[in-house]
This record gives structure tokens, sequence and C-alpha cells, in this order.
């Protein structure tokens, strides 16, 4: 259900705190007749006593009784203050504009104080919450862009980190950070997952080949090229790797057909005879399409 602020959300049964409320308002009420009497029978007192018709012990004690009388009203005011909001407190309200996300108690059932009875979110703006290594306190730094996927719409997003953590995790040795998320159409569901991706460092050109069809030694990378039916063994320099690629120097032009499996059986100038990595023999060996791209 969507609801609106200061709409009624649930009413809890609340006799017994007005029947206390009315019982503490009678109880003020006559304390505040009783500490009027007192106080115009301590004036009168007070006039007897200037001419002499009375002891000012009694003038006293008459004073004394109606400040005594007054202190006890406002702590019945007090008092009666207090049962008003416990009575208002029986009537949950939605502090917000937003929407039930979650009914735990029935009509009818019985709560105590700290029972959830309704969860109302607001989903004008996704709060997302991530950790990251604390190597990387300074990628994570507030205001820095990251592209969300969100796994429950499979839609990515373009946001900016909003803050992060001055410490990290004693445990896990990460770093917190939270990323707010405008979503004034309310098209992302709260409580689920998603990736953010950061861009880190500036992009460099660079040859993308699958992983396996390269034998890293550092920052060297091994690779067999086919020239015709030729396999040839060539060096080159890695930029990097990412999921199931490897970026190499653009040495190696784009379009090259590079040697995926059976690279192991293979010695520099071997005739082979390559076939599409779908069809792959047992014994025969497997050719890939290197790709340019830039690389962070």
């Amino acid at each position: 259900a969507v609801v609106k602020k200061g709409e009624v959300l649930a009413t809890l049964d609340c006799r017994n705190a007005s029947a206390a409320q009315l019982g503490v308002a009678s109880q003020a009420r006559a304390i505040d007749a009783r500490q009027r009497a007192v106080a115009d029978e301590s004036a009168r007192t007070q006039g007897l006593l200037d001419g002499g018709f009375v002891s000012a012990n009694e003038a006293e004690q008459k004073s004394a009784q109606s400040t005594s009388d007054l202190a006890q009203l406002e702590a019945m005011k007090a008092q009666l203050a207090g049962s008003s909001l416990q009575v208002s407190d029986f009537i949950l309200r939605a502090p917000f504009d937003g929407e039930v996300s979650r009914r735990a108690i029935d009509p009818g059932a019985f709560v105590r104080p700290g029972t959830a009875i309704v969860t109302v979110v607001d989903r004008s703006t996704i709060r997302m919450t991530a950790d990251a290594p604390e190597v990387d306190f300074g990628v994570v730094a507030p205001n820095t862009k990251v592209t969300i996927h969100v796994y429950s719409t499979n839609k990515d997003l373009a946001a900016t980190i909003s803050r992060r953590a001055p410490s990290a995790e004693v445990t896990t040795r990460t770093v917190h950070f939270e990323i707010d998320v405008p979503d004034p159409n309310r098209e992302i569901p709260v409580g689920t997952t998603g990736e953010v991706h950061i861009d880190v460092g500036e992009p460099v050109p660079a040859t993308e080949i699958p992983l396996y069809a390269a034998t890293l030694r550092g920052s060297k990378a091994s690779v067999f090229i086919l020239d015709g039916d030729i396999a040839r063994a060539k060096t080159f320099d890695v930029k990097g790797e990412a999921g199931g690629s490897v970026f190499l120097d653009p040495s190696l032009a784009g379009g090259s057909h590079v040697v995926t499996e059976g690279r192991a059986l293979l010695d520099d100038g071997d005739h082979v005879a390559a076939k599409e990595a779908e069809a792959i023999a047992p014994t025969a060996a497997a050719s890939g399409v290197a790709e340019t791209s830039d690389s962070g």
C-alpha cells in the first residue's frame, strides 16, 4: 500500500491508557481546586497576621501548605502530559510518504514494546552500501563517479559515491562506502543487490585476447599467432587483466588469429590446421581473434 505522511498505519487498544489518563486528569483537577482554596486561606491568614489576630507560625504553615499543593499540582500536570503521550503512541502514523514493504502483525494480535508492526520504505532515493578492500581507500572517495548494475532490473545506472567511512573494518580489512541513487519513478526495489564498477586510471590502448590463449610470466605474455598454417611464438607486454581476458601491448594487431588450445604441444614454426573454437577436435589446435580496445 502507498501511504502519505501522517496517515494512520495501525491503532492499538488504548482503553487502559485512556482510563489512566482520565484518572490522572481527575486527580489534577482535585489538587487544583484544593490548592486554590488553600492559597485564598493563606492570603486571608496573612491579612489577619498584619492585624495581630493570628500567630506568625500559623500564617507560615498556611503559606507552606499552599506551596506544597502547588508543587503537587505541577507534578500531576506532568504525569497527565505523559499519559497523553502514551495515548498518542497507540496511534501509529507514517513518518513520511512511502510504501508498506512488510506487515508483521495481523489485526487482533497481541503486541508489546519493540514489536514491529509494519515497515514503510521511501524509494525516492535508494541507498546502496558496499565495501572495498582497504588498499582502494582512495578509489572510493566521495563524489567519485561509478556505474551500478542492478540485478533486479538488469539495468545500469550512473551515480556518484555519497560518503565513505573514515576507517577500515577490523576483521575484513575493508572500507565501507555508500551511494545515494535518485529513483523518482520508484523502479528499483529495496533490499536487493548489484555491482559497482569504478574506472581507475587513464585509458591506454591495448589488444584483448582470451586469458587462456596466453602464458603469463610476470609482465610478459607468450602467444602463438597463426601465420597462414604456421604457428609463430611471440611475446608481448601485459597491460592488465579483467575477468577472462588479458590485455596486451597493441603491437599485437587487432584481428590477429591466436591459438587458444593445444599450445602446450606446439613449438615455434610448427604447421597447424586451425579450426573455429566451437568445433575443436580433441587433438586439434584452435584459433581465436584478437580485438583492439582501451584498457584502464
